[in-house]
């Protein structure tokens, strides 16, 4: 049975036991004052309970498509956009219905001010919980963002040499260098063309051993023996097979770094 009822027709019935309950309170003290209670008035004047609703769906659609960066950014437009919005609906309803059902007719600007000289600590505080509530639910939630593992290095590369394939340890790579559309590995004693490219290659391999040191060449620290300043920035290192291959000054830094590293460990 309450499953069927839903959300709005249980605010919807909150709202006019709210009402309920405080036009008792208002003939309870009229009795105790010795005043006239009229019930007409006391329901009419406390009808603003409901605007709550209306001010609510309408709010709900005008912030829910603005992205909240801050509760406390949003929360006090909301407040203040919603508390003017509800006084203003509140003094129309009240001239409306008074005009229609009773013999007086109360104006706009009359019920306005009455409604924040004796209720508008209630619009305020009615307004913060809905709002804080809403924004709350509607910022969105930090989730952790899973970490993707590096592949692991390769030890050995499968180089297609046509018929055949041969398989090449990379410790044994002294050299890779770009021969468009293939690369070139280098070793003590051979080359072999490979069809890949540099960045691809560079992938599979071992960072901490291989580096980069041109725009089209990438070289294995253990294999360099020494390096000479070409006294422009760049410099000529000395492979242990004593060839030469040029370091450019654009990658110097990153070619320095793995020497350290090479020899800290």
């Amino acid at each position: 049975m309450l499953q069927s009822i839903s959300r709005q027709q249980l605010i919807t019935a909150a709202m006019v036991l709210i009402i309920c309950l405080t036009v008792l309170q208002d003939f309870l003290e009229a009795g105790y004052h010795h005043f006239s209670f009229y019930l007409s008035e006391s329901v009419l004047f406390k009808t603003y309970w409901l605007l709550f609703i209306p001010v609510c769906i309408l709010l709900r659609k005008v912030f829910g498509s603005m992205k909240a960066r801050s509760v406390f950014l949003t929360l006090p437009l909301f407040v203040l956009t919603a508390v003017p919005l509800h006084l203003l609906l509140y003094g129309w309803s009240v001239t409306s219905l008074s005009f229609l059902l009773l013999d007086h007719t109360y104006t706009v600007t009359d019920t306005v001010a009455y409604a924040i000289a004796a209720d508008l600590y209630k619009y305020l505080f009615v307004y913060s919980i809905i709002g804080l509530a809403f924004f709350r639910k509607q910022a969105p939630q930090e989730t952790a963002v899973p970490q993707v593992q590096a592949p692991l290095p390769v030890d050995n590369l499968c180089i297609n040499t046509g018929k055949n394939n041969m398989v090449i340890a990379t410790d044994s790579i002294l050299l890779i260098t770009a021969a468009t559309p293939y690369i070139t590995i280098h070793t003590a004693d051979k080359k072999q063309l490979h069809t890949a490219t540099l960045k691809s290659i560079m992938d599979k391999l071992d960072g901490h051993r291989f580096v980069r040191i041109h725009k089209s060449a990438i070289v294995n620290v253990s294999a360099v023996v020494s390096y000479t300043s070409r006294l422009n920035g760049d410099y000529d290192l000395r492979l242990t097979n004593g060839q030469e291959v040029r370091l450019s000054r654009n990658y110097v830094s990153g070619f320095r770094q793995h020497l350290d590293m090479r020899s800290s460990s």
